[in-house]
């Protein structure tokens, strides 16, 4: 009797550590997805950011090129001008302001999607925080 007695209670504490042995394994599986979703959003968000970082530097390149083709199609060229950087002012006096116009809505359409999509990352990021 004893011995049937003593059998089950071996049986019981392995099926207990069986059962403890899945848990962890199963909450290292967990753990492991958690990880792998965050450095999924991390290098989404190192693209998003680097994109950012290009449109800002072509935003700016395209407001430098405005305010100079401003000054030369105003005649504030520089006093030190050749007679060739004049020929060259001359051809440029034509200002295109409907294409600056459309680029200038184009950077704008363009940080709005990027708005968007960096509220989007703060959502998905915020919800993964709480899960945990």
């Amino acid at each position: 009797m004893e011995l049937e007695h003593l059998l089950l209670v071996a049986i019981k504490l392995g099926l207990v550590i069986i059962l403890a042995f899945v848990s962890l394994v199963c909450e290292s599986y967990d753990e492991a997805l958690k990880q792998q979703e965050l450095a999924h959003f991390k290098e989404e968000e190192t693209l998003l950011l680097l994109h950012l970082n290009k449109i800002e530097l072509k935003s700016i390149r395209r407001h430098e090129n405005y305010l100079r083709l401003a000054e030369i199609g105003t005649g504030g060229g520089k006093s030190g001008d050749t007679d060739s950087n004049k020929d060259k002012q001359g051809a440029g006096n034509i200002v295109d302001l409907d294409l600056i116009h459309k680029q200038t809505e184009q950077l704008y359409h363009i940080e709005q999607e990027l708005s968007q999509e960096v509220e989007r990352l703060t959502k998905i990021t915020n919800g993964y925080l709480k899960q945990e």
